[in-house]
């Protein structure tokens, strides 16, 4: 489910709340949330995913991004507070790894 893409960042499809601790397993210090909220019926709210990494001892961002591109805040002010300068594993998810693997090499 996650793939490394370099020493510090990890890339998955939406993840649930029980997949967390998988993350937290793989020495993931912040979760990096590009999936919009209501994206597709059904998924995981980034809330509920928020909730989870708190509790594991994660940090959460939310930098969505959307099917028809990025948004202009996100490539401005990449560095939310959540993200810091912390060189350990971080984790972005959406519904495709590749969008998400786009906004990493950012």
């Amino acid at each position: 489910m996650f793939r490394q893409l370099t020493k510090s960042l990890y890339v998955s499809p939406q993840i649930s709340v029980d997949q967390v601790a998988e993350a937290k397993a793989l020495g993931v210090t912040v979760i990096i949330n590009n999936r919009p909220d209501d994206e597709e019926p059904g998924q995981t709210n980034g809330a509920e995913i928020e909730a989870a990494a708190k509790a594991a001892g994660i940090a959460y961002a939310a930098v969505p991004v959307a099917h028809d591109g990025f948004a202009p805040w996100p490539l401005r002010h990449p560095q939310h507070p959540a993200l810091g300068a912390d060189p350990r594993p971080r984790r972005r998810s959406s519904r495709r790894p590749c969008r998400t693997g786009r906004v990493g090499r950012l």
